[in-house]
């Protein structure tokens, strides 16, 4: 222990200025945080009824991890491990010693300041932390492992600093490659998104590998199977994203389950009417109307994604695979589309003929859990279950009061403690006239009330992201969805209007089949993409 407490003082008194960086920069997120809520409510870009939040959210976050690997490479490296003529060896330091002083720095001046930032953020948003402490112990451990772990492991195998720097250069233009190379093949069709995964990558392999390199390089010295560990992670990442989004898991998570709810082929000439080209030159879209029935009332269904089968004559003929497909159904009946791509090949070899399709939808079936109605206000608003809401105003309000403008309410900004909110639908009604004509009568403010909703959140079953800062802003851009009455800018919100909150809980993942017979391929002009 009084090794351990030797390494960790020496280091404080060493590397004062790299924490006075990372301790500066959490004080400025902890400024930004409440006075960016607040000009968010009250002096928000407002262009053509568009709410653009603002992006400092984003840069103070990015810095704050910067800080935080200078630091962490900077305490790593100076007991570095590559080599063997340090002093420390000789001294000797015991290594489980070295490492519990290293892991101690980075509690006290990483962790614990992050903690009491993110602590006081939620609370001054009226966010309760004391209710989030599950999701922020989450929260910690996303960053151990995808911010921290990775930048120790990479600085406990790397010699100095100046290598380390190349290292993670090179690491940064490789890793912008890929991403714009993937981007490129997602946007031609040639490679498809995963169904029903989300963005952060795989947590225990990270976990695992980054700690064995750590353990390598302390315990045993291990440096060169470390490195070899750590050129593997990105090949295994992959094989294990690669493995989750294959067909065999997809149905795996999706188990196929008889509900009730039916989809059935509709009659809609315009939409069998021709195919179309898709990005991929080698596939077209069809689109394929669907009736949907059997919806119980307060359920609510999302597709993930879609598989879609060609038989004939008994036969398969050919097999989409799964396909990320995106709608919602929430009415008892309702009618929709359903859009898949067909290689050329096959819609050729069966646009004369009668086929089967036999459709797949992986689906998440959610219930609603809770409605809460409140009034709109020029201050903060509080849903239960959702967070805290804030009226944004528009400074340039076209409306006058006794000759001064008049605060036009344009929108709502609803802040929620380290994630998204869940799937919630929003209500509200709109006037496109001075809200104070009718200010005298209650239930009648509105002079032409207009319907106005939005969706916000996701079914996603995660008590946290990977945030740094613990209040996510999600703008309700109501004006977006329905733009044809009147002005946009002349459009506002009431104070007192009912605004109405609908949440919705993801109960269970399940697929639903259903089979199309006689189904007949629209037919296709080949000059309508320039085919020869």
């Amino acid at each position: 222990m009084k090794q351990t407490l030797h390494i960790f003082y020496k280091d404080v008194r060493r590397f004062w200025r790299e924490m006075a960086i990372s301790l500066a920069l959490l004080a400025v997120l902890i400024w930004m945080g409440p006075k960016q809520w607040r000009d968010a409510s009250f002096r928000a870009s407002y262009a053509g009824g568009y709410l653009i939040p603002g992006t400092a959210e984003t840069f103070l976050p990015m810095l704050i991890s910067i800080s935080w690997w200078l630091l962490i490479v900077r305490v790593v490296h100076e007991e570095r491990l590559v080599g063997d003529r340090q002093f420390w060896i000789t001294r000797p330091y015991e290594w489980n010693k070295l490492l519990a002083a290293k892991t101690l720095f980075v509690a006290c001046f990483v962790y614990l300041p992050l903690a009491a930032a993110q602590w006081g953020l939620l609370e001054e948003a009226g966010l309760h932390p004391a209710t989030h402490i599950g999701s922020l112990l989450y929260d910690w451990l996303l960053i151990t492992v995808v911010l921290i772990l990775p930048i120790a492991a990479i600085a406990a195998v790397i010699r100095n600093f100046a290598r380390m720097t190349l290292t993670l250069l090179g690491v940064l233009v490789a890793l912008l490659i890929v991403i714009s190379a993937f981007s490129a093949l997602l946007q031609k069709g040639v490679v498809h998104s995963p169904v029903g995964q989300t963005d952060i990558p795989d947590v225990p392999l990270l976990l695992v590998v980054c700690s064995t390199a750590v353990l390598l390089a302390y315990a045993r010295r291990k440096i060169a199977m470390g490195r070899i560990l750590l050129l593997m992670l990105p090949v295994l990442l992959f094989l294990s994203q690669e493995f989750f989004a294959s067909d065999t898991m997809v149905s795996h998570a999706y188990p196929n389950s008889n509900t009730g709810v039916q989809f059935t082929l509709r009659e809609n000439p315009m939409l069998l009417e021709t195919a179309h080209p898709a990005l991929n030159r080698k596939e077209l879209l069809i689109q394929i109307p669907l009736h949907v029935a059997g919806i119980m009332p307060g359920d609510l269904w999302v597709s993930n994604g879609a598989r879609v089968t060609v038989e004939s004559s008994g036969r398969t003929i050919w097999n989409s695979g799964w396909r990320p497909v995106s709608n919602l159904y929430f009415n008892v009946e309702k009618d929709t589309d359903l859009t898949f791509n067909v290689s050329r090949e096959v819609f050729y070899s069966v646009q004369s003929q009668s086929v089967t399709l036999h459709v797949e939808l992986a689906l998440d079936q959610a219930h609603r859990a809770q409605v809460v109605t409140a009034q709109a206000s020029l201050g903060d608003i509080a849903v239960n279950g959702l967070g805290v809401c804030s009226s944004i105003i528009n400074p340039g309000s076209p409306y006058t009061v006794g000759g001064k403008a008049s605060l036009q309410i344009v929108g709502l900004n609803c802040r929620s403690a380290l994630r998204d909110p869940e799937l919630t639908y929003v209500e509200t009604a709109w006037t496109n006239g001075p809200c104070e004509r009718n200010k005298s009568v209650i239930n009648e403010f509105l002079p032409q009330p207009l319907l106005r909703s939005t969706w916000i959140g996701n079914l996603i079953d995660e008590p946290s992201e990977l945030v740094i800062a613990p209040t996510v802003v999600t703008p309700l851009n109501f004006l977006e969805y329905n733009r044809d009455e009147g002005s946009p800018a002349a459009l506002q919100i009431c104070p007192g209007a009912p605004i109405t909150f609908t949440r919705y809980s993801l109960v269970r993942q399940l697929r639903i089949e259903f089979t199309i017979d006689n189904f007949r391929f629209p037919s296709y002009d080949k000059r309508e993409d320039g085919e020869r």
